[in-house]
């Protein structure tokens, strides 16, 4: 068994140990999670990512929705699940889809993923190995899931892996990965310089010319793109500026709007409250004059009838002829005084004798 093949089973071996100790330990921690995404919703900053206070607060219990059903999910063996739990703990809270930066924990899900064979995890694991989070630095474990996951073709892990060969200084291995990567400037780099002193392959100054002109044309256009990914960025921030001053105008307009509005509303209800009192004032004088007007018709026929009753006893008594009208109240007392003494006078006075 060769140096690097007895380091992997090693890792294996220690590995497979560390995986039982994780799963005793968080397979069903349901509690310790709860505390987790607390934590995560206290350090989030949701109010740079949604609007106010109640945007916010929909935000929070959102996100922690989402991640209790990534959860449960990654509980039942969902492998998309349970990368995303290690993203999770891999960083963090303070970016849009950061956590609580907990190594174990991030070790046990992708763990679980890279069992079932995720390349993503699988290089999620070298990384941690090579870096030594969590698990000792180990080049020897890092190089194991690198291979595995560059097994189904991923660059970065096939990247990794050419790195730790060509710094191990096996530089056969990693001429053979570099080539799997050759649209890589990394890659097209280091095989100028394997060319160029034929390191792991055979020294040719004609290949590692066109590996070098190969990494110049890939750095150019990558120059060209971070620059066309900077003026995009800068248009998107003016644009996002603009958006945001353009909002807080029709903000302000809308609320100005509003108020003329409310204002105008308000006009209007006090003018119609005003008609409506003054047409109901109007209304309560007109009935109060037509009672008025009645009870003076009552009164008037009353007097005309009291003196017509006071002519008629006067012309019959020879005191006041039909032409005399009493105009006032006093007149009709003094006339009805007369009326009085003359009907008690022929009261008292003898008729004639009978025959």
């Amino acid at each position: 068994m060769d140096t690097i093949t007895e380091g992997v089973y090693k890792a294996q071996v220690e590995w497979e140990n560390d995986w039982k100790k994780t799963k005793d330990s968080y397979s069903n921690d349901s509690e310790s999670w709860e505390e987790d995404t607390a934590a995560a919703v206290k350090r989030y900053p949701f109010s740079s990512y949604y609007g106010g206070s109640d945007s916010n607060k929909e935000a929070k219990r959102t996100f922690v929705k989402s991640q209790r059903e990534i959860r449960d999910k990654a509980a039942s063996g969902d492998v998309d699940a349970q990368i995303k739990l290690g993203n999770f703990y891999s960083v963090d809270a303070g970016m849009l889809g950061g956590g609580v930066k907990n190594p174990k924990k991030e070790a046990y899900w992708y763990s679980k993923a890279a069992k079932s064979g995720n390349a993503d995890a699988q290089l999620a694991l070298g990384i941690m190995y090579e870096k030594g989070e969590y698990y000792a630095q180990d080049n020897n474990a890092a190089l194991e899931w690198y291979e595995k996951a560059a097994a189904q073709n991923n660059g970065t892990a096939i990247y990794c892996a050419a790195m730790i060969y060509y710094e191990s200084s096996d530089y056969t291995k990693a001429a053979r990965y570099f080539h799997r990567i050759d649209d890589s400037f990394g890659a097209q780099e280091k095989l100028a310089n394997m060319y160029a002193q034929g390191l792991g392959v055979p020294r040719d100054a004609a290949e590692a010319r066109k590996w070098r002109q190969r990494a110049e044309e890939t750095r150019a256009e990558g120059d060209r793109t971070a620059a066309m990914m900077a003026q995009t960025n800068a248009l998107i921030q003016q644009n996002a500026q603009n958006m945001l001053q353009q909002n807080q105008q029709y903000t302000q307009d809308m609320l100005r709007q509003n108020q003329q509005d409310f204002d105008a509303s308000e006009r209007k209800y006090k003018a119609a409250r005003l008609a409506t009192e003054q047409e109901r004032d109007a209304k309560l004088k007109a009935l109060r004059d037509q009672d008025k007007q009645f009870y003076q018709n009552l009164w008037n026929q009353d007097q005309a009838r009291l003196n017509a009753a006071a002519r008629d006893a006067a012309a019959q008594n020879g005191r006041m002829t039909r032409g005399e009208i009493p105009y006032s109240d006093s007149k009709w007392k003094a006339n009805m005084q007369t009326m009085q003494e003359a009907t008690d006078h022929q009261n008292t006075t003898p008729g004639p004798a009978l025959p």
